[in-house]
């Protein structure tokens, strides 16, 4: 949706800054704070992370303070920014621990540039991030604890096996639009292909619309409409 925007934003002669960049591709935690809502993580960086840890510096307190406080306290900052209630706060402390931790992975050469760890970490950032997600989305622990446990046995199943084809050929299509915008480095990256090449993708951009029109998809529970 922020791509929309600059789009739309470029037409008016106003060119905005890039605020997401692929941020569901990160291979660390402090990589994806680095793609995601950037205008906000550089502010949260500046105005509390970088403060804090100078401050806490200046006091010399045992090391695991300087290590786990300013993670924690600025992203349940940015917890707080995004909704002050307690589920969202809590994903907010969740990410400052993660972060936290890799740290402490950093710290213990557990995560060089060529091992093993480091090469599979990028999986573990997106199951990790996207498992928080669920306390992001949810007005309450209740909620979340209730989402996470799944359906009462006795409720009746919504989930329809021919919905999951629809599901797997647009998330295959958006992860191939997020790789070539990575790779190209350039967020209108088809103005690089070749006539052909455009006209088969306005037919693919076609096809999708077709497929989430005749599906009775609704978007409008998108997870980060409200901001």
């Amino acid at each position: 949706y922020t791509s929309i925007i600059r789009g739309v934003s470029v037409f008016f002669g106003i060119d905005l800054s890039v605020n997401f960049k692929q941020p569901m591709l990160a291979r660390s935690f402090s990589d994806f704070w680095a793609r995601w809502h950037i205008s906000l993580s550089e502010w949260l960086r500046d105005y509390i992370f970088f403060p804090v840890r100078r401050w806490l510096s200046s006091k010399k307190p045992p090391s695991w303070l300087t290590l786990t406080i300013p993670p924690m306290i600025t992203m349940a900052a940015s917890g707080y920014w995004h909704g002050a209630y307690f589920s969202v706060i809590s994903w907010g402390f969740l990410h400052g621990l993660f972060l936290t931790g890799e740290q402490i992975l950093q710290r213990k050469g557990l995560l060089q540039k060529n091992g093993w760890l480091t090469r599979y970490f990028g999986v573990l950032v997106f199951i990790a991030t996207t498992f928080a997600w669920i306390l992001f989305s949810t007005p309450g622990l209740g909620a979340a604890s209730r989402y996470l446990l799944g359906p009462s046995p006795h409720s009746p199943s919504t989930l329809r096996i021919f919905d999951f084809p629809d599901l797997v050929i647009l998330a295959t299509i958006s992860l191939w639009m997020d790789k070539q915008e990575q790779k190209e480095d350039d967020l209108v990256f088809p103005r690089k292909w070749t006539r052909k090449k455009q006209a088969i993708g306005v037919g693919v951009l076609l096809a999708i619309l077709l497929i989430v029109s005749t599906t009775g998809t609704d978007l409008s529970g998108f997870i980060y409409q409200g901001f």
